[in-house]
Parts: C-alpha cells; sequence; structure tokens
C-alpha cells in the first residue's frame, strides 16, 4: 500500500468509524498493511462484550454471541463433566467458558470491526462515484 492508498484509506476509515478513530484506524491499516496477526486486544470488548458489538454495530456477530453463550455454556458443563471427576468438572468448565466467552472475544473484536467497517465501506461505495470526484464537486 503506497502512502497515498493509505491516506485515502485512512480517510475513508475515519469517516466509517467516527468516534474512537484515533484507537481503530491505526489498526485497521495495520491489518491491511501487513501481513500479520489479526489478534489484539480490545478492553471494551473485555469487560461488556455484548455491548459493545451492539454499540458498533456488529448485530451478526452479537446475535451469534447471544445464542451461543448458553448452547456452548451447556456443552462444555457437559462434556467436561463426563470427562473429569464430578467435583472437578465445575471449575475446568468455568475456565474453559472464561477462556471461551471473555478472552477469545475482545483477542479478535478488533479484527470483526474491521471485517464490519471494510463491509460498510464497500457496501456505500457501490454505485457512488470515485473519491476523487467526490472531492472535486
Amino acid at each position: 500500500m503506497d502512502l497515498e492508498q493509505r491516506l485515502e484509506a485512512e480517510q475513508v476509515y475515519r469517516a466509517a468509524v467516527g468516534p474512537r478513530a484515533d484507537y481503530y484506524v491505526p489498526k485497521f491499516i495495520g491489518f491491511d498493511t501487513y501481513d500479520s496477526s489479526r489478534i489484539s486486544w480490545n478492553w471494551p470488548a473485555f469487560f461488556f462484550t455484548f455491548p459493545w458489538l451492539l454499540y458498533r454495530r456488529m448485530y451478526g456477530y452479537a446475535a451469534v454471541y447471544f445464542l451461543l453463550v448458553p448452547i456452548v455454556a451447556a456443552l462444555l458443563f457437559a462434556a467436561v463433566r463426563v470427562a473429569l471427576l464430578p467435583e472437578l468438572a465445575p471449575f475446568f468448565a468455568l475456565a474453559l467458558l472464561m477462556l471461551t466467552f471473555y478472552i477469545v472475544p475482545p483477542m479478535y473484536a478488533n479484527a470483526m470491526y474491521h471485517t464490519t467497517v471494510g463491509g460498510r465501506i464497500r457496501k456505500s461505495a457501490e454505485g457512488s462515484p470515485p473519491l476523487e470526484e467526490q472531492v472535486r464537486a
């Protein structure tokens, strides 16, 4: 990505993200620019995963998260209870549940948001004039 493309991407991301663009835009540019891991940490997604998904208008992810929490929790408790002694099962199931719903989502929250914002940008760009024409107008 050359400098001109980077500046254009930064402008578009800033417009799409709005508040907190200073936090997200460098991460998004990094996701676009470098062939690196898409793992990063998002504290709001750690403390408030479901509300954060709704606040960032990631309704599909929020629905999946909302529906999967009780299903996966029940499956984890059942699987661990069968595999381990009944006395140890709650502790291991709780550890797996914490990992699944409080560690993994914040690790990939920025990448999920990048994907969502990218989809919105592509959708809004369909049928609209190129950025150069918009700026000249």
